[in-house]
């Protein structure tokens, strides 16, 4: 068998790596899908009554947890899905819940400054739970002082709720409804703590 001459070599290298099905150049990945998690949309409190007023100062969210979907194996296990985000950093979702859930629905006085009760708010997980059962976990922590700032409440509020389906659309279902969950035990405590 007499080999090619040299300047022919690159030439039936490409050949061959074409023919094999392989590519030189990696094929483009989709473009991430984003998701906005159904939650109730604030309205004007119904009998135009003012309740307790309160400060809702900051609402945060934990480190690990930005705009994409994060998944826990319900052990240590932490990870992300690299195509799948949320529209908003999930903190906001938490916050215009709040204010629907607080202000518009319980009807406390939302308050800005002052000597009032304050609010501080932490989202600690929002998180797929995989595993046997699928299950979006929400877990939200409150802290509530008077305007001593005395403690008047600490508390976090944890909801787990069924994945619907199959598609990560059903997840984001999922963690609307733990978000909301979550929030409504979490204003049923602290309206029940606002002086």
């Amino acid at each position: 068998m007499t080999l090619p001459p040299p300047r022919h070599v690159p030439l039936l290298a490409l050949t061959l790596l074409v023919g094999a099905g392989c590519s030189v150049f990696p094929a483009p990945s989709a473009p991430p899908r984003y998701y906005v998690p159904p939650i109730p949309v604030a309205t004007e409190h119904a009998d135009g009554q003012r309740g307790p007023r309160l400060r809702l100062r900051n609402v945060t969210a934990a480190d690990h947890i930005g705009q994409r979907l994060v998944w826990n194996s319900g052990g240590t296990e932490v990870g992300y899905y690299e195509q799948h985000r949320w529209a908003d950093d999930p903190e906001a979702y938490l916050w215009r819940a709040l204010m629907t859930e607080l202000f518009a629905e319980r009807g406390l006085h939302r308050a800005d400054s002052g000597p009032v009760p304050v609010l501080d708010v932490w989202l600690l997980r929002f998180e797929e739970l995989i595993g046997p059962t699928r299950q979006a976990r929400v877990e939200v922590g409150v802290s509530l002082v008077d305007r001593e700032r005395l403690s008047l409440l600490t508390r976090s509020f944890e909801v787990r709720v069924d994945v619907r389906g199959d598609d990560m659309a059903d997840v984001a279902d999922a963690m609307g409804r733990a978000l909301t969950q979550a929030v409504d035990q979490a204003a049923v405590a602290i309206v029940a703590a606002v002086p």
